[in-house]
């Protein structure tokens, strides 16, 4: 379709012309829409041991990987909250006498404003 066509239909449209469209001219385009992004993100079982959930980051324990059909995608608690493994189903940052940080001692610096 060009800028013409697409400009013509617009402008149509604005006016309350109904226009009708054949289906094949859009087959198709939902899927060019709305795939990208899922198509480009790669699954990763180093970081996703099952295809959903939220699992600790490997060295920082204020943060975590949530996985979402094996695809990671990291996520930080906010200032002060560290994250618990245990919390499956809940909010999974808690306050650091809540939680346990065994082999994950980083943590990001604070700065004071």
């Amino acid at each position: 379709m060009t800028s013409t066509t697409t400009a013509a239909i617009f402008l149509f449209l604005a006016s309350g012309i109904v226009c009708l469209a054949k289906p094949a001219a859009y087959e198709g385009l939902a899927d060019a829409v709305y795939q990208p992004l899922k198509l480009r993100a790669k699954r990763d079982s180093t970081l996703c041991p099952e295809r959903y959930g939220r699992f600790p980051h490997p060295t920082q324990c204020d943060a975590y990987v949530e996985c979402e059909d094996g695809v990671p995608e990291q996520k930080l608690c906010p200032d002060g909250l560290l994250f618990d493994p245990t919390k499956r189903y809940t909010y999974p940052c808690v306050y650091p006498i809540d939680a346990n940080c065994d082999g994950r001692p980083n943590r990001r610096k604070f700065t004071e404003k």
